[in-house]
Parts: structure tokens; sequence; C-alpha cells
């Protein structure tokens, strides 16, 4: 029996929180582009899961300015391309991978989607903004600027 219909994709989009696992720039037929791999648990010490997905935007310019180390939390949002569990190798065994990979098209982290850096995240990425120094901590060890005491002899003395 053939198919007379056209099979067409669900909505199917999905947020999926991670830590960055591996992220690299590479260049592709249609220009630059970072890959991005994060590491997912799935429910307490449960399976992990790897999902993927290329940007060449603003995921790209986050990762050109420092800000994707490996440890870095991250949700993304993006429509399911495809899942795998195996792999074949050169002689046409079929392996399992160790961790189910999920890859996504048109992935985006929204606002609020980039959290906390490791602890152990090169510090060298820059940073906005401005120091802000209360004059209370400015000179904390400091003493005071405080004016010389005026010398009294025996004659001003008597004026009191």
């Amino acid at each position: 029996m053939t198919q007379s219909t056209t099979n067409y994709a669900a909505f199917n989009a999905v947020t999926i929180q991670g830590r960055v696992f591996h992220a690299e720039r590479g260049t592709g037929q249609y220009g630059d582009f970072v890959a991005v791999t994060l590491i997912s648990t799935l429910s307490k010490d449960g399976q992990d899961v790897l999902v993927t997905f290329n940007d060449s935007n603003g995921i790209m310019s986050m990762f050109d300015k420092g800000f994707l180390p490996k440890g870095r939390m991250v949700t993304v949002t993006g429509h399911i391309q495809g899942i795998r569990e195996t792999w074949t190798d050169k002689d046409g065994n079929v392996n399992l991978l160790q961790r189910a990979e999920i890859r996504l098209k048109q992935a985006a982290v929204l606002d609020g989607g980039y959290g906390m850096m490791p602890k152990d995240a090169d510090s060298s990425a820059p940073r906005k903004g401005v120091k802000v120094v209360r004059p209370s901590d400015a000179k904390k060890d400091a003493a005071a600027p405080t004016d010389d005491a005026p010398v009294i002899d025996e004659a001003s003395a008597e004026i009191f």
C-alpha cells in the first residue's frame, strides 16, 4: 500500500536547560557558525542527553566574546530535527552512543537563557559596567583627614 499524503512536521519545539559540553567555531557552506553541544540530565540521578545545535547569529556572538565556556548553564529553545542513540562504524556494526543526542534546528537562547558561569571560568572575558565605589568604602583603612589643632599658650588659656 502506498501513501498518498505527505507527512508534514508537527510543531515539535522544545526548551532544554543544560551545561555547555563543547562549543567551537566553524565555517560551512553558508559562512561562519558556532556548533554547540549541551549536556542535560533528564531526571535526578538519571540519564544524560546531549543537545546539539548550530548558530550564526546571537549565540555565535556570545561565543566570540567568551561567554560560552565549558560548564556554563544555558537554556535553549528550538525545533527537534532528529534524535539518535546509535552510530555505525566503518565495518557496518551498529553501536550505542554513550548518551542519546537531540539535534535542534532554529535554536535560540531567549532573554534570561544564559545562566551561571562555572566557578573556574576564564575571567578574561570582558565585563561591561561601571565599578561603583562608595565613599565609605574608598578609604576604610585610612584615617579621616583632620586639621592640626591650634597651639594654646598660657595667655590665651586664661580667656576660657
